[in-house]
């Protein structure tokens, strides 16, 4: 990456306070004001992270407010990390794995988180429930909101930045009766490696995506002078991408602007920029 370049930026989301603890440290994170009594961290490194608290709607709550707090906040692009213990029923306490298939179990609905990222970790499947599993039914990952995690934070990116990895805290032979806080914090400590690898990558995924897909500075600009319709703003975000894209520079230096009367008179001149280049 270019020391230039705005870094990307990952939201961390985790359920407890004892797993939040060895990432605030290891990533040097200061806590924000509490709003609505959800806990969040930062650090200037682009790397953010809420304590959620247990479930599907605290989950949900967490997301949804942590995106709508960066809304107007400028960086190269943001992915989401889900970090949590979750019970298995053949996978050794203290694993830890890369999710790439999600079951809600009450819904049946099932999603798939592409495996883009390079770590040397197990990867594994993981059932959403409502309550503590103890039966382990399928050779499965369990936990209480790694579907609405999924879905939530899939309505603000790319599925690529939406990316699970689950610690095993309890298995047929490690009952989930025998977890304790103290316990969960040691099993994320033991897997800050892997964590930190992930979110390297992601941060650097976010730029990159945010770099090919992003709207130039120009869009907005015209926006703001032109009216346009939902047809025509697409149109324009189009033009502005291919003028950039075949080499050209300074869009707004290049139009003619006092000509321009119309959406029609910007789509026109930009066509004609675009075709000299």
């Amino acid at each position: 990456m270019s020391s230039n370049e705005i870094r990307g930026q990952v939201n961390l989301v985790v359920a407890l306070g004892c797993e939040a603890r060895p990432l605030i440290q290891l990533f040097k994170l200061k806590q924000e004001k509490n709003i609505g009594g959800l806990r969040r961290y930062r650090n200037h490194g682009g790397i953010n992270l809420i304590v959620s608290g247990v479930g599907k709607l605290a989950t949900a709550t967490a997301c949804s407010f942590l995106a709508g707090s960066q809304a107007n906040e400028r960086a190269a692009g943001t992915a989401w990390l889900n970090v949590g213990i979750a019970g298995h029923r053949s996978m050794p306490v203290g694993e830890g794995a890369l999710v790439h298939k999600v079951t809600d179990q009450s819904s049946g609905r099932v999603s798939y988180p592409p495996m883009v990222l390079n770590v040397q970790c197990p990867t594994t499947s993981v059932v959403t429930v409502e309550h503590p599993e103890t039966e382990y039914g399928e050779d499965a990952a369990y936990d209480m909101e790694a579907c609405v995690f999924a879905a939530t934070a899939g309505r603000f990116v790319t599925s690529e930045l939406v990316q699970i990895y689950k610690v095993i805290s309890d298995n047929l032979e490690y009952p989930v009766a025998s977890v304790t806080e103290q316990k969960i914090t040691a099993w994320i400590e033991g897997r800050l490696h892997i964590v930190e690898q992930l979110v390297e990558q992601l941060i650097d995924l976010a730029s990159e995506y945010s770099r090919i897909y992003s709207l130039p500075g120009d869009v907005l600009e015209l926006s703001r002078s032109i009216k346009l319709t939902a047809s025509q703003r697409i149109q324009l975000e189009s033009a502005c991408r291919r003028f950039y894209a075949l080499g050209g520079q300074s869009l707004l230096d290049k139009l003619s602007l006092q000509k321009i009367r119309s959406a029609k008179d910007l789509l026109t001149q930009l066509e004609s920029l675009t075709a000299t280049l």
